[in-house]
């Protein structure tokens, strides 16, 4: 799903969390939208979504980026 705020980033925020279909056990990042938390996750490998980041710092600055935009496109409009 992307952004739709003309970034053409996907929103993350808006994506589950998903472990993929794949048997492997690899740490990962997402966001949780129950806890509106960024969380570790086992992520098995292919399939998925975006919503997955090898490090949280990694995590943090896509959606940085995303709501970084979203906030400038705001203060133009108003």
């Amino acid at each position: 799903m992307k952004s739709g705020d003309g970034s053409g980033e996907e929103d993350v925020c808006g994506l589950l969390m998903r472990t993929g279909l794949c048997i492997a056990y690899f740490r990962v990042w997402g966001y949780n939208p129950a806890s509106d938390q960024c969380e570790c996750f086992i992520y098995g490998g292919c399939g998925g979504n975006a919503n997955r980041f090898k490090e949280k710092m990694e995590y943090k600055r896509a959606v940085l980026k995303i709501y970084t935009y979203r906030n400038m496109n705001f203060s133009l409009i108003k």
